[in-house]
Parts: structure tokens; C-alpha cells; sequence
């Protein structure tokens, strides 16, 4: 999936007479790996601060899902106890970054139970993948906080994945919402990796 993805990605900038293209690390690292890239085409790095640029971001309630606020990729800038501030709101990202790896969107919360930032989101692998993804967030995800929970939808033929974003390695609490995003990205793509080398 992962590996098509950027295949078509590649592709397209071929097709409209690219010679040059951009890429994030993660993917030029992958398009290298994975002899992707023609001879001919010249790869730049993408500003990791540009991954969340083309975001479509909602303030919504808990609960009744009702809308606050759409926002600006630069909302993102705002740092993460902006949720702890707004408990009754959780942040809802679409990104193409997400789209690439099977993630329509990503939503973030406070959870004034546990005191913990909570991931939502769904993930489109094979329903047969559930124990390389159980085993990829127990070996990925610190042990006291690694409460996670995962259920398969037939209907949308993916997996609902949550999980606690402060038992990722790189949780900061003064860390911001794009740079909380950024590790969710870092952490779906080397899960999205990982499945697809086993396949």
C-alpha cells in the first residue's frame, strides 16, 4: 500500500514534466530504498515544518461531534495543553501526509480521566494485520502508558486505532500540536512499513 502510494506520488509528478520533486525524509529515505526515483529526477528535502502546510483542521465537541471552529495549518503552532485548556474539544487533522499511509484523519484529545493526550484515528491495513498491529504498539509504545485499543469495522474495512500519544519515546508536555503530529506521522509510517515488509 505504502509502497504504490508513493509510487503514484512519484508518477505524477512525472507525468506534469517534473525533473525535480520534494519529498519528507521518511519518503525520499523509502523512494531510495526502494528504487522508486528515476536516474533523471533530482530529490530536495521538504521543511518537516511544510508536513501538516495543506492540513484541514476542526475544533469539534466531545461527544455530539458538533463543529467549534475550522482552523488554519497554523493553529498547529499552538502548543498541546491548548487540549488540557479546551477538555470539552478534541483537534480533528485531515492531511494528504496521513492519506498516504491509509489514515483519512487524525484527531487528538484530552482525557481528563486518565490526564493523558489521546490519538484517534482510523487505519486501512487488512483486518488479517491485527497482530503485527498489536505487537507493533506493545513493542512501540512505553509500557505504563501503553493503554491502547484497537477494533476492526467491516463497514469502513479498517482498523480504529487508539492509543495514549504520551507513551510515544518522543512525548514532550510543552511540545505543540504540529510537532505532536509530527510523531503520530513518524510513528504510523514506520507501523505502515513494517506490515508491508512482513506482506
Amino acid at each position: 500500500m505504502l509502497k504504490q502510494q508513493i509510487k503514484r506520488y512519484i508518477n505524477l509528478a512525472l507525468e506534469e514534466g517534473e525533473q525535480t520533486i520534494a519529498l519528507h525524509d521518511e519518503m525520499k529515505d523509502y523512494a531510495k530504498k526502494h528504487q522508486l526515483l528515476p536516474d533523471n529526477m533530482t530529490v530536495v528535502t521538504k521543511d518537516k515544518a511544510s508536513r501538516f502546510s495543506d492540513a484541514y483542521i476542526e475544533r469539534c465537541e466531545k461527544g455530539t461531534f458538533a463543529l467549534v471552529l475550522v482552523e488554519i495549518p497554523m493553529f498547529l503552532n499552538e502548543q498541546i495543553e491548548h487540549l488540557q485548556k479546551h477538555p470539552r474539544e478534541f483537534v480533528y487533522v485531515e492531511s494528504e501526509s496521513f492519506r498516504l499511509l491509509g489514515v483519512d484523519a487524525v484527531s487528538l484529545e484530552f482525557d481528563e480521566t486518565t490526564e493523558m493526550y489521546q490519538v484517534k484515528l482510523g487505519l486501512k491495513v487488512r483486518q488479517q494485520d491485527e497482530l503485527p498491529l498489536r505487537a507493533y504498539l506493545e513493542n512501540n509504545l512505553d509500557g505504563d502508558k501503553a493503554i491502547y485499543h484497537i477494533a476492526f469495522s467491516e463497514d469502513g474495512g479498517l482498523w480504529n486505532v487508539q492509543f495514549p500519544l504520551n507513551a510515544l519515546a518522543q512525548f514532550q508536555e510543552e511540545m505543540t500540536l504540529s510537532e505532536a503530529y509530527e510523531h503520530i506521522y513518524r510513528f504510523l509510517f514506520a507501523f505502515v512499513e513494517t506490515i508491508e515488509a512482513g506482506e
